[in-house]
């Protein structure tokens, strides 16, 4: 991971992030961004993780989740909603189109206030890639986001909408570049681990990002992939699941305790 933007202030936070996996034969660069504002009246967190073409590198697909958790006096029922892009859309153009959705799903519905404190966060956070992030500010021709609100029901809808929104994105990947189209649907479900617990936790931050990171990595590509994929032969079903069920709880705690502890 190396920061690419870091942009700290007493009541928000603007990070940008690149993430890079390789071995001997396999080079891949995504990006992530993560915005955090506590206003008087609601904290707001959005992140993005950027899905890149791994041959050139060029953005493929912004998949964002957003969450407003409102105060007390402003609390709502939780209610959640996805927005699909498919316009050639930089990512500051992306933010100021969300802007442009919630401010018509607000239109006389129960979702007013909280649809409509996310959108001047989105048109403040446009401003602020528009002018910090230039070299960043590139054009994806996809976009998924899950907006939701409050923390309470957070966890459920968070996960029941990743489950729908890196279907959307495998199937527009396959459309549109089949060759990225087992990067995008593997990094997928360490957005759910990651996103889902970021956005979810109040008490949030990077240790936060670097351990949910780390847990679907050492799942999914050190346990399952990696050990899993040479004990097991192909042609036996459910041996790579059954295998990191078993070993994924005795091994990847203290791996991943391990690494945050070499963490700052």
């Amino acid at each position: 991971m190396v920061t690419l933007y870091n942009l700290t202030k007493k009541h928000e936070q603007l990070l940008f992030f690149g993430v890079s996996l390789y071995n001997e034969t396999f080079n891949y660069t995504m990006y992530a961004l993560v915005y955090k504002a506590e206003r008087s009246q609601y904290n707001f967190t959005l992140i993005t993780k950027i899905l890149t073409d791994p041959k050139t590198g060029r953005y493929k697909a912004f998949v964002t989740g957003m969450n407003i958790a409102p105060n007390n006096e402003k609390r709502v029922v939780p209610v959640g909603d996805t927005i699909l892009t498919a316009n050639n859309l930089t990512l500051s153009q992306y933010y100021w189109t969300l802007n442009k959705v919630l401010m018509k799903l607000r239109r006389g519905d129960e979702t007013n206030w909280i649809w409509g404190r996310s959108a001047f966060e989105l048109r403040h956070l446009s401003h602020l890639v528009r002018l910090n992030l230039s070299k960043y500010d590139l054009q994806a021709n996809l976009g998924y986001t899950i907006t939701i609100d409050d923390y309470s029901a957070c966890s459920h809808l968070c996960d029941l909408a990743c489950t729908s929104a890196f279907t959307i994105v495998c199937l527009g990947a396959m459309a549109s570049s089949g060759g990225w189209l087992g990067v995008a649907c593997l990094l997928g479900g360490g957005f759910c681990t990651v996103g889902c617990s970021a956005l979810c936790n109040s008490g949030w931050g990077w240790n936060t990002i670097v351990s949910g990171g780390c847990s679907y990595a050492c799942s999914e590509l050190i346990i399952k992939t990696g050990v899993c994929g040479k004990i097991c032969p192909g042609f036996i079903p459910g041996c790579r699941s059954g295998c990191a069920a078993v070993l994924t709880p005795i091994f990847c705690p203290q791996f991943c305790a391990a690494i945050s502890a070499l963490l700052p």
